[in-house]
C-alpha cells in the first residue's frame, strides 16, 4: 500500500453533549482541525460518518479500523459508536491510535488514564486560535505516534504476547476505494442539504435529508434536520408542513427527550400551529417543550421562547385571575434568569470566540425592552451586524414584547 491511510471514527453534525448540554459542530472539529492536521502529515484521511452503507457498516468498519495506518476517534458527547470503534482499534491494532476529546466532555474511567488530547468549543464552533493550536498539536502528536514501537494499546500493552491480525495487500487496496466511495458520497448529500437550507431553498434541502436518512435511519441530527427543512418549506401548507414536521420529530419521542435541540425544534413547531390555528393546546405544548429545554440548557434561546409562550398564554386567561398571574410571573422570572446568564457567558468569553454573539445580543435587548432596562446599546450594537432578515426577525419579536410592557 502506497499511501497511509487514517480512518477517522466520529460522529457528525452537531451533537448534543447530555453530560453539559452543550451543542458541539462536530463537522467544524473534522474540518478545522483534524482533516487539517492529517492531510498536513501526508495521510489520506477517511471519516467513518456512522453511516449505515446498505447494511454493511460492521463489514466497512472492521475492516477500516484493522488496516488503517492511523485511527483519530474523536469521543466527544460520550459518542457511543465512536467509544465502541475505539475498543474494536484498540484490540486490532497495537499502536497508532490517538484519541480526541472536546474538553468540557467528561472521560470515563476506562479512558481516564489514556493519553487524550482535549480541544476547546466555543458555542458551536471553533474559533481560528484554537483551529491553528490544535492542528499544530495534533500534527505533532500523528508525527510521535508513528515514532518507536511502544503500543499505545491498552489491550496489546498488558498482553504483550499478543499478534495482531493481518490482511493481504489486494484485499486492503479494495477496502480503501470502497471506503473513500462511500465517504464521498455521504459527504455530497449531506454538504448539498446545508447549502440549501443556507439558501432557503428548505424543498431540495428535505431530499437530500430523506436520502441520507435511507443511509442512517435513526441518526437524530438528520431526524433534527429534516424536521427543520419540512416545516420551513411550508408545503402544500404552513399547517400541513408543520404537523408534517412534528410526525418526523415523533420517532426521537420529543416529549420525553433529553436534547434540548430536540425540544427546541418541538418548541418552535408548536409555536408556529399556535399562531396559525390559535389552538390553545399547541401553545401549552410549546411552554411543555421550551420549559424542557431551559431546564436541561439554561439557553438564551429556549428561555426567551418560554418567556414569550407564557406571556402569550396569560393572554388567554381570565383578567385579574390567579393563572392570569401565574404566567407573568413566570415570564418575569425567566426573563431574570436568562439575562443573567448572557451577561455571565459575555463576562467569560470574548465576542470574537462566539459565532452566536449578535444573537445573544438581541435577546438581551428585548428582554432588557421587556424589563424596562436599558436595552439601547445592546440594539444598536445588534443592528450593526444583523442581516436585513436577521434585523427584521428582531423587530417583528420585539414587537410581540411591546405589547406586555405596562405602562
Amino acid at each position: 500500500m502506497s499511501e497511509k491511510i487514517c480512518f477517522v471514527v466520529m460522529g457528525f453534525g452537531k451533537k448534543t453533549d447530555f453530560a453539559t448540554g452543550r451543542v458541539l459542530n462536530l463537522d467544524a472539529t473534522y474540518e478545522h482541525i483534524i482533516k487539517p492536521a492529517v492531510e498536513q502529515t501526508g495521510y489520506r484521511c477517511i471519516r467513518a460518518d456512522d453511516i449505515n452503507h446498505s447494511g454493511m457498516i460492521d463489514l466497512h468498519m472492521y475492516r477500516m479500523l484493522l488496516i488503517a495506518d492511523l485511527v483519530i476517534a474523536d469521543i466527544s458527547t460520550t459518542n457511543a459508536n465512536a467509544l465502541y470503534e475505539l475498543g474494536i482499534r484498540h484490540a486490532l491494532k497495537n499502536k497508532t491510535t490517538i484519541i480526541l476529546s472536546e474538553d468540557k466532555t467528561p472521560l470515563h474511567f476506562d479512558l481516564n488514564h489514556i493519553a487524550t488530547i482535549q480541544y476547546e468549543h466555543s458555542g458551536e464552533d471553533i474559533t481560528t486560535t484554537e483551529s491553528k493550536r490544535m492542528i499544530a498539536r495534533l500534527t505533532a502528536v500523528i508525527q510521535d505516534a508513528t515514532k518507536g514501537n511502544d503500543p499505545d494499546s491498552p489491550v496489546y500493552t498488558f498482553l504483550p504476547k499478543l499478534k495482531m491480525p493481518v490482511l493481504d495487500q489486494e484485499e486492503v487496496q479494495a477496502i480503501i476505494e470502497e471506503a473513500q466511495l462511500i465517504e464521498n458520497t455521504w459527504s455530497t448529500l449531506l454538504s448539498d442539504a446545508e447549502r440549501f437550507i443556507k439558501n432557503s431553498e428548505f424543498g431540495k434541502a428535505k431530499i437530500k435529508y430523506e436520502e441520507a436518512l435511507k443511509l442512517n435511519p435513526n441518526d437524530s441530527y438528520l431526524i433534527q434536520r429534516l424536521t427543520l427543512a419540512t416545516y420551513k418549506d411550508e408545503k402544500p401548507n404552513k399547517i400541513v408542513a408543520l404537523m408534517d414536521a412534528i410526525q418526523i420529530l415523533s420517532k426521537l419521542d420529543f416529549k420525553n427527550s433529553n436534547d434540548p435541540e430536540t425540544t427546541g425544534l418541538a418548541g418552535a413547531i408548536n409555536k408556529r400551529l399556535w399562531n396559525e390555528t390559535n389552538n390553545i393546546h399547541f401553545l401549552e405544548e410549546a411552554i411543555v417543550a421550551y420549559k424542557r429545554g431551559f431546564i436541561l440548557k439554561r439557553d438564551y434561546y429556549n428561555g426567551e421562547n418560554l418567556t414569550l409562550c407564557n406571556l402569550l398564554m396569560s393572554e388567554q386567561q381570565v383578567k385579574g385571575s390567579t393563572l392570569e398571574a401565574y404566567y407573568l410571573i413566570e415570564a418575569d422570572k425567566v426573563t431574570k434568569e436568562v439575562l443573567q446568564n448572557i451577561k455571565q457567558i459575555l463576562e467569560m468569553s470574548s465576542p470574537d470566540k462566539r459565532n452566536d454573539y449578535k444573537w445573544i445580543l438581541a435577546t438581551l435587548a428585548k428582554l432588557s425592552f421587556f424589563l424596562k432596562e436599558d436595552y439601547l446599546s445592546y440594539e444598536e450594537t445588534f443592528k450593526g451586524l444583523a442581516d436585513k432578515w436577521e434585523l427584521n426577525s428582531y423587530l417583528e419579536s420585539k414587537e410581540v414584547f411591546s405589547k406586555f410592557i405596562e405602562n
